[in-house]
């Protein structure tokens, strides 16, 4: 599934399959846990009740980190995800600290009764009915890379498993433990706060730009391996960006090739790394001529004259009264180990040319110069 309109449609019918399926299960579980005088059941339909919030929640974040990158969002805008799986995990955190003061208030009450047995058979009903909207929902989340509706599908999945607890909890009613159903709505909401820890926790850690497991690298470095042309890696760096993986790194390569072979070593790099790596959507490729991960930028030892400083002091410095300075077919730099090598291309009338240039010894960053010629 790779269009984005079937992606979004996809994504926005799980979600409101899913809120239909909660608007029904929430006016039965109220219902009956008001008159069957269930606890459990009725915090389980508030429960479900909630859920309607974050499929709204759902359907506007999917939809925003769909948009194509812009001006403001040059890498997308993937990380609405993030912030809406954020946003959930939080309410998820809060709608459980509610609930559990709500259940000691009503295990310390003196006036408790047993729940009817209507109540047991609306909780079965839930757990069927949200069992199966949360796997219908993974598989969606699963196909369209989407982390906020895998974050919704759990939050179904906190429904049914809940929806166990309040079975357990009102057969215990039934043989006399009435304090069962209390106790069980206060497992409900510890259940229901530690996904949403879980996703608060898990979304921050992207926020932070924590990197990938190990085993993720691991299989980047595999790829990189498999390149004899590269000499070594350093300085690679992964983030997350809602389903997607930013992915950037130096490289090493032989320091006297052309920019196009280095450029062309990059380039079958990343195509390589995007096929073989579903996560990866963007890969920036630092070409270098040696290992360069010692080296401060910000030290003036590390700034070495370009071209141009370059060219213009070798025309200063040219003494071959025999040719002019422009009858120089090419000139190739190359920057190694702090120092910097020029390689030169003359006509072959100048083989007997001893002095061609007077006062180059005063540079210390040009380790030599070596010439050729040309017919």
């Amino acid at each position: 599934m790779q269009d984005k309109t079937e992606i979004i449609k996809a994504q926005h019918k799980a979600t409101i399959i899913g809120a239909v399926v909660n608007i029904v299960l929430s006016i039965f579980k109220i219902f009956f846990g008001i008159v069957s005088h269930s606890q459990a059941l009725l915090i389980d339909g508030i429960h479900s009740l909630s859920d309607l919030i974050t499929d709204a929640l759902v359907i506007v974040t999917t939809k925003l980190a769909n948009d194509e990158p812009d001006s403001k969002h040059p890498y997308g805008h993937q990380r609405f995800e993030t912030l809406g799986s954020l946003a959930i995990g939080t309410f998820l955190i809060a709608l459980a600290g509610a609930i559990i003061y709500s259940g000691f208030e009503k295990i310390l009450s003196p006036n408790l009764q047993t729940p009817g047995w209507a109540a047991i058979v609306v909780a079965i009903l839930s757990i069927a009915s949200k069992e199966w909207v949360y796997h219908y929902t993974m598989a969606i989340a699963t196909e369209t890379k989407s982390q906020v509706l895998k974050a919704n599908a759990w939050h179904h999945r906190t429904d049914s498993l809940s929806s166990i607890v309040v079975v357990i909890g009102l057969i215990g009613s039934y043989a006399g433990l009435n304090w069962l159903d209390p106790l069980a709505a206060i497992i409900v909401a510890v259940m229901i706060g530690k996904v949403g820890f879980d996703l608060v926790w898990g979304n921050l850690a992207e926020l932070v730009d924590t990197a990938p497991p190990q085993d993720f690298i691991d299989n980047i470095t595999k790829i990189i391996d498999q390149f004899p042309e590269i000499k070594g890696t350093h300085r690679l760096r992964c983030r997350k960006s809602g389903a997607n993986i930013l992915l950037d790194l130096h490289i090493q390569v032989e320091p006297y090739i052309s920019v196009s072979e280095g450029h062309q070593i990059g380039d079958n790099l990343t195509h390589r790394l995007l096929t073989e790596i579903e996560e990866i959507n963007d890969v920036t490729v630092h070409i270098d001529p040696e290992e360069d991960d010692f080296k401060n930028l910000y030290s003036n030892d590390a700034v070495l004259p370009l071209r141009s400083e370059i060219t213009s002091i070798l025309k200063d410095t040219w003494v071959c009264n025999e040719f002019n300075f422009g009858d120089i077919k090419r000139i190739n730099i190359h920057y190694s180990h702090n120092k910097v090598l020029i390689e030169l291309l003359l006509p072959k009338e100048l083989l007997t040319s001893k002095d061609m240039f007077k006062g180059l010894e005063k540079y210390d960053w040009l380790s030599s110069i070596e010439i050729s010629y040309y017919n």
